[in-house]
């Protein structure tokens, strides 16, 4: 803590070391049905970092701006006779040799950053509040290869508002504001790949009620 407490910092530093892991394939040539591989040893090393800071506690203590961030090294460290696909021919093959290559759906990078105002009107408090997320991409396969995702970024807001005699909350909020166009799945066959789109610009209106 900092700043009398207006500035809070967490932060670790750490390293897993995993036995075993397990992964996941699928193809219509060796059966169809879904196969999970013994993927020996991997390794995950990582920084992470967080921040909540009160910008103006005395005048403004509504006025608060969070940022958090990582770093990952995610690696099979052992990972022998795996299955997978050609690169070029899209054909199920065997024995392949993926030491060394990250592990699935691991961003080396990513960072949020927000900002909200929480004021009291009549009836309860009324938040304003806005976050940006990036991620800088990351694989879908063991084999990594064309099963990259890139990196995107993420823009999104909301205005709620709580009526406290009611514990009844309002929320109006955008995602995805700027439309970003990116992938929450790949679904890879011996004869192509099925992407699964990720939700373009929404809007919304949300309600929640908490009663005892």
């Amino acid at each position: 803590d900092f700043l009398g407490g207006a500035l809070r910092i967490n932060s670790a530093i750490f390293q897993n070391e995993i036995k075993e892991l397990q992964a996941s394939f699928v193809s219509l040539l060796a059966g169809g049905a879904v196969q999970f591989e013994n993927a020996g040893e991997a390794r995950i090393r990582g920084v992470e970092l967080d921040a909540t800071w009160l910008v103006m506690p005395d005048l403004n203590p509504g006025l608060v701006l969070t940022a958090g961030g990582s770093y990952l090294d995610a690696v099979y460290t052992d990972f022998d006779d795996a299955s997978g696909f050609n690169e070029t021919t899209g054909v199920f093959s065997d024995g392949n040799d993926y030491t060394g290559n990250q592990i699935p759906r691991v961003p080396e990078y990513t960072y949020t950053v927000g900002i909200s105002q929480t004021m009291s009107v009549p009836g309860g408090p009324l938040e304003i509040a806005s976050d940006y997320a990036y991620n800088d991409g990351f694989f879908f396969l063991s084999q990594n290869g064309n099963s990259r995702e890139p990196s995107y970024a993420l823009l999104g807001a909301r205005v709620s508002y709580l009526y406290e005699p009611w514990q009844l909350r309002l929320t109006i909020f955008g995602n995805n504001l700027t439309d970003e166009v990116y992938r929450v799945s790949q679904f890879f066959t011996d004869f192509g790949r099925l992407d699964s789109q990720a939700p373009p610009r929404t809007y919304g209106l949300r309600f929640n009620w908490t009663f005892e």
